[in-house]
């Protein structure tokens, strides 16, 4: 009633009471719609980014070792000596150290080939007889080197199958004395897991975020390789069963839910499913809205009230006795 009273009050003298709420809501509805609209916008910007994300193998925290190893390799006594030797012993030995050196513990999960070449880029002791230049053409199946370090890349055949591929130039009084390369390939594939088993702290945590929001799939030549949370996803595609993409992404609507397709490769399929809240969530941002835009209207016209008694609660409570007065006495009269 006081409430009422208020809003009366302020408006009681004026025809422009009922429109002015009139376009409150309207306004309520209008900015609720759109803040709903851009929401959705960047939410559908983060799904392909995660999207993006979900279709590579990549290792963060394996990334950055192994360009920290390709940095000390450059200054390892051991590989120094063996560019002076160059034997087969001082190779097989090389392997040896380096193993144990730089890829013990959690990197006993990958296959890792050692090879060297000398400054004109010809094999030392390797098992083939690719020369450098030859080795290279892995380059050109692949974007480009990781960020960061234009001497480590990753080559990806497959959601299975991919390397980490490093390669140090070794050089003696600032003259070049040869090239030392490592590949690490992971020995068994775990086709469970969207990302490699070492992961940073960070990189946990994002994943754990990704599947509290969404259910997601990943495909390998349209067959399902691994997927999250308990959406059905079916374990064969068809070409019927994927949208029509622009730019390798597309949207749909289904059943409730917002599905994303999104092909990084001719072969690979990453979709992402969330349930479609559009609705909940556009009449819960109404409700806050209209609700708070009430109270600043009853805040002005108790500050107005205020204003008028002069800040004395006596006048106040005249007022606001005129106000009720009037009020009964208005349907009596008519």
């Amino acid at each position: 009633m006081i409430v009422l009273d208020l809003l009366a009050l302020r408006f009681e003298d004026t025809p422009s009471s009922v429109p002015f709420l009139f376009w409150m809501l309207v306004m309520t509805v209008t900015t609720s719609a759109v803040l709903v609209y851009h929401n959705n916008q960047k939410e559908l910007e983060y799904r392909a980014k995660v999207a993006e994300r979900l279709s590579k193998r990549k290792d963060v925290a394996l990334e950055s070792f192994l360009k920290d190893v390709n940095e000390k390799l450059a200054k390892d006594a051991m590989v120094q000596a063996f560019f002076k030797y160059r034997t087969r012993l001082a190779k097989d030995d090389l392997k040896a150290q380096l193993d144990q050196k730089y890829f013990t513990g959690s990197y006993n999960n990958y296959k890792i080939d050692l090879y060297t070449f000398d400054q004109y880029g010809t094999p030392l002791f390797n098992d083939n007889a690719e020369t450098i230049d030859e080795f290279d053409s892995f380059k050109s199946r692949t974007e480009k080197p990781l960020i960061a370090d234009k001497n480590l890349y990753y080559e990806e055949r497959s959601f299975n199958d991919y390397s980490y591929i490093g390669t140090r130039e070794i050089r003696e009084d600032s003259m070049l004395v040869g090239y030392i390369r490592f590949v690490l390939t992971p020995l068994v594939a775990q086709p469970e897991r969207p990302f490699p088993s070492l992961l940073v702290e960070g990189s946990k945590t994002g994943e754990n975020d990704i599947s509290a929001l969404y259910s997601y799939a990943v495909y390998d030549k349209n067959v399902l390789v691994t997927n999250n949370n308990d959406y059905p996803f079916p374990i064969r595609l068809y070409n019927h069963d994927i949208p029509k993409l622009a730019d390798n992404v597309a949207f749909v609507e289904e059943g409730g839910y917002s599905k994303m397709y999104y092909r990084p490769t001719a072969e690979k399929l990453v979709i992402i499913v969330k349930k479609d809240r559009s609705f909940v969530e556009f009449m819960t941002l109404f409700a806050y809205m209209f609700c708070l835009f009430l109270i600043i209207i009853a805040l002005y016209a108790v500050f107005d009230l205020l204003i008028k008694a002069r800040m004395r609660w006596g006048a106040m409570k005249g007022l606001l006795n005129i106000n009720i007065r009037k009020k009964c006495r208005a349907p009596l009269s008519s």
